[in-house]
């Protein structure tokens, strides 16, 4: 695997940090601030830059991950088997360790051109560490309708995926595969699931504002029970709450966007203090210095 060279350097870090008007000092809370920065821009970039290998072709279920047993690695074969020899449709799925943050369609795109998969198949592409999924039709599957592709991801493989039941997940995802080529499923089935691109902006709202909330509320105390004149609560919460984000809906992007709401936030907790109460805030500067 090729190496990820460092997209974000310390001067890039130090003039963003320039731009939010702090000013690097040299003091422990911005050299934490600091490496928070690095450390929040530089996962992502690592994982969207890593190449994607995928294993070759071992049949209609093939993976290259260690959580399924043997014995139910071949249940899966042997019953992918026996629907493609009973009809001119099959169903192909590669359980794959990691995709590195890469959009799981582009992926499957690739494998089905690599193992030259028929155009009467449908792929079902689960990746187990980026816990992402997607359902690829060929151009003659016209019962899977890409809204019926993205249904069949979010009700039926993601949320056992997000229980850890990968085993449930792909029979899950098969079944609704199987139900959508003989008819019994459709598009209709779906109408719900239609909005939770809208139920996940809700929760990073949500998100956002009880972070800002929580960070004011300890950022409050800290600055009046301590001698301290910057909270770093904000951050902290900032990188906790994209953590548990990128775990619940893999969403990369959240350790950096929400480390930067905190830190913003604690900007702003600072400065607010500072004109509303200076002689507060002057007296704790004296205090530390004596």
């Amino acid at each position: 695997m090729q190496k990820i060279p460092y997209m974000v350097n310390m001067s890039t870090i130090l003039r963003l940090v320039s731009s939010m008007g702090l000013k690097y000092d040299g003091c422990i809370s911005t050299r934490l601030i600091l490496i928070g920065i690095f450390i929040a821009f530089l996962t992502p970039l690592q994982k969207g830059r890593a190449q994607v290998e995928f294993p070759p072709n071992d049949g209609f279920f093939t993976t290259d991950v260690d959580v399924l047993s043997a014995e139910d690695a071949e249940k899966f074969e042997i019953a992918l088997d026996t629907v493609a020899q009973s009809s001119n449709q099959s169903v192909v799925v590669l359980f794959i360790d990691d995709i590195y943050g890469k959009d799981p369609a582009e992926v499957a795109s690739s494998v089905q051109k690599s193992w030259n998969l028929p155009n009467t198949s449908v792929l079902l592409l689960i990746a187990y560490k980026d816990r992402k999924a997607v359902v690829l039709p060929g151009t003659q599957m016209e019962q899977v309708s890409p809204e019926s592709a993205n249904g069949i991801v979010e009700m039926d493989v993601l949320p056992n995926m997000r229980a850890g039941d990968y085993n449930q997940a792909i029979l899950k995802g098969v079944e609704s595969i199987l139900l959508h080529l003989s008819g019994t499923y459709t598009d209709d089935r779906y109408q719900d699931v239609a909005g939770v691109p809208k139920s996940t902006f809700v929760t990073l709202l949500y998100s956002t504002v009880g972070l800002v909330i929580l960070a004011w509320l300890f950022g409050t105390v800290i600055l009046f029970a301590t001698n301290y004149t910057v909270s770093l609560a904000g951050t902290i919460l900032g990188l906790a709450v994209g953590s548990i984000l990128l775990q619940r809906y893999n969403l990369w992007l959240s350790i950096p966007a929400f480390f930067l709401v905190g830190v913003c936030t604690d900007i702003g907790i600072h400065k607010f203090y500072k004109a509303v109460l200076p002689g507060k805030t002057s007296a704790k500067r004296r205090r530390r210095r004596s």
